[in-house]
């Protein structure tokens, strides 16, 4: 199923219509990877049984090795694939979101894989992106990053200047795009209601059991705070 579709039964869901980050359905988790607990009361919420984002199959194109398709799997799943693991356009990877400003960034999925092709697989920003949020990752490699972040959930990259205004620019107070210079609610995302209470849910309640990230890059940015290019530069 999409990955976003899988936190249908956790608080989060109700902030947000899930089907709208399905995108291209090539970002996908497994069912054992979504389902860890048998309900008897479907009213109850999942939230303290959701799993984290371990293990990742990837799928790329034999000859530009370019990701075209994530499927998220369970550990169960994960010890019993890679000893049969022998197509050279698949390949299985450890992964940790950053969720801490002194950790390398693990975003290229370069901290363990296994596969049979000895070329390994670039994932392009787009997929990178969504595995990131998914997985509620909480600091931002690069600009470059936050610019593919915000595109995909429909948010300004910047403050709303008078320049904009005169351009038909509208910025909610949260961040998210109300009207861009095209009259697009959402921008280029093209979502029709902000993302920002669903991803403070999952990030927070949910992946961080509670646990505050306002002082993190993505809780700025969902607090409607947006990053510049200095904030990299002093980082680095």
């Amino acid at each position: 199923m999409p990955a976003f579709e899988s936190l249908r039964s956790t608080c989060a869901s109700a902030e947000f219509p899930l089907s709208q980050l399905s995108g291209q359905r090539n970002f996908m988790v497994t069912a054992d990877f979504a389902t860890t607990i048998q309900q008897s009361n479907r009213s109850h919420t999942t939230d303290i049984f959701q799993r984290h984002v371990q293990w990742v199959l990837t799928r790329s194109d034999r000859h530009s090795r370019e990701v075209d398709f994530i499927l998220i799997i369970s550990p169960f799943e994960a010890n019993a694939l890679w000893p049969n693991l022998t197509c050279s356009k698949i390949a299985l990877h450890l992964y940790k979101p950053r969720c801490n400003a002194g950790c390398a960034p693990l975003d290229r999925l370069n901290l363990f894989t296994l596969s049979t092709n000895t070329i390994p697989p670039t994932l392009p920003r787009s997929l990178s992106v969504q595995l990131g949020l998914f997985a509620g990752k909480l600091y931002i490699s690069t600009y470059a990053d936050y610019i593919g972040i915000c595109e995909f959930l429909g948010l300004s990259a910047k403050l709303e200047a008078s320049e904009m205004e005169l351009q038909g620019w509208k910025i909610g107070s949260d961040g998210f795009i109300l009207s861009d210079d095209l009259g697009r609610l959402g921008g280029s995302s093209g979502l029709e209601k902000s993302p920002v209470n669903f991803l403070k849910v999952l990030m927070s309640k949910i992946r961080r059991n509670g646990d505050g990230i306002s002082k993190t890059d993505m809780g700025g940015l969902l607090d409607g705070k947006p990053l510049h290019k200095s904030h990299w530069k002093e980082q680095g």
